[in-house]
């Protein structure tokens, strides 16, 4: 930086500077330089004057305050972008996720196959699991014992996380896959339009899947069981 620009700033922050009146042994030569002070009408072209002891030097243009140029050196500040859990977790926000409602989805094992169906009140009858082993003994095992565990939505309840549908159905999916691979289960049997809407089954890694009705359906409507055995009869077969 030029020696005159460097002292104008220093000037206009009110910082005096000082130059050593005697040369300090080992110390760079210092050239004393004389500023004068001239109104801006008559500031002109810089005029060098040479004396024996001084050298007198005025600035070419009057230079700009220091917080200006400050400002014009200095990047504004960048907008931050929204957090995701900020969106997420406020409804009043334009895009935001509302969480889901609750609920649950039982699953069955039995005659290596999963079961799957919602539960509207989160409880499953006696009657839904004797009707799942009695389906399970028609596609050809003699013995359909039923192994019976539930997946409760939502799984926490931190509001700074997902808890969308998106969410609910990984989630479901990631239940479901361990559950596969624990019992080494043949396929997959998804019960009633509502558990097939919660679950995102191009997540999952099954060879075999089929959708039907569900077991409390049948229970109500017993003439449902003729459609039902129809959704079945793909799974009879070697594996």
């Amino acid at each position: 930086m030029h020696e005159l620009r460097r002292r104008s700033f220093l000037q206009q922050l009110g910082i005096d500077t000082y130059i050593s009146r005697s040369q300090q042994p080992g110390a760079a030569s210092t050239q004393r330089l004389l500023v004068k002070r001239q109104p801006p009408a008559d500031l002109g072209p810089a005029q060098v004057k040479t004396d024996p002891q001084n050298i007198a030097l005025t600035p070419v243009a009057r230079t700009a305050p220091f917080t200006d140029i400050a400002s014009k050196l200095s990047p504004s500040p960048k907008k931050q972008p929204a957090r995701e859990a900020d969106v997420q977790t406020d409804p009043d926000k334009k895009g935001a996720v509302k969480p889901l409602e609750p609920f649950s989805v039982t699953a069955m094992v039995s005659g290596h196959w999963l079961w799957l169906e919602e539960l509207p009140h989160g409880v499953l009858s006696r009657d839904q699991v004797h009707l799942v082993q009695a389906m399970a003994r028609a596609l050809g095992v003699a013995e359909a014992k039923c192994n019976t565990s539930q997946f409760d939505w939502p799984i926490h309840n931190n509001s700074q996380l997902d808890l969308g549908v998106e969410a609910a159905r990984a989630g479901l999916a990631g239940f479901v896959q361990r559950r596969l691979e624990q019992f080494e289960c043949r396929g997959l049997v998804v019960l009633g339009r509502a558990c097939q809407g919660r679950l995102a089954i191009q997540q999952l890694r099954v060879q075999r899947c089929v959708s039907t009705r569900s077991t409390a359906e049948m229970l109500v409507a017993p003439q449902l069981k003729k459609q039902v055995w129809r959704d079945l009869l793909p799974l009879i077969g070697p594996s």
